[in-house]
């Protein structure tokens, strides 16, 4: 009886462990989720500061150009297809935005704000929307635009 008494007891106490660790890896995975979430927000953040600051520069230097590809350059480009497709961004408004690649990021000093590859970042100087060609995915629902992912409530 005492015999089955120690294994009950040892059962109940690794019951108890398994528990105690599913809920930490939880809270940890939900942390690094939060952690990400606020790094793309942060990055983004900075690219917004940088395109309203070339929008000053323009005005102040008579309409110097804008940094970036115009989305007209890229227009073949499948990412374009698929925002328009998915409704991010409608025909009409797409060509109000330039595309920042890796390299056009590195040139302003966005290192920071760099993603995967194959990814870019589209810029809306007249709104100072930005928007991610792929999107950001947070508890299985996509985010895309910056304004999106400022309202995730965390």
């Amino acid at each position: 009886m005492n015999f089955q008494n120690k294994h009950f007891k040892l059962i109940v106490y690794f019951c108890i462990l398994v528990i105690i660790l599913l809920i930490l890896v939880y809270y940890i995975r939900e942390n690094l989720e939060i952690e990400k979430l606020n790094t793309i927000e942060t990055n983004l953040l900075l690219v917004q500061a940088k395109i309203n600051n070339i929008k000053v520069n323009s005005q102040v230097n008579n309409n110097e150009p804008f940094v970036g590809k115009k989305v007209s350059e890229c227009e073949n480009s499948n990412f374009i297809k698929e925002l328009i497709d998915k409704h991010i961004i409608s025909q009409d408004e797409c060509y109000k935005y330039y595309v920042f690649d890796k390299n056009i990021l590195y040139e302003n000093e966005l290192q920071d704000a760099i993603l995967e590859n194959n990814e870019y970042i589209l810029v809306n100087y007249e709104t100072g929307e930005i928007l991610l060609s792929k999107p950001f995915i947070y508890k299985k629902s996509e985010y895309y635009k910056l304004s999106e992912i400022k309202q995730i409530e965390r």
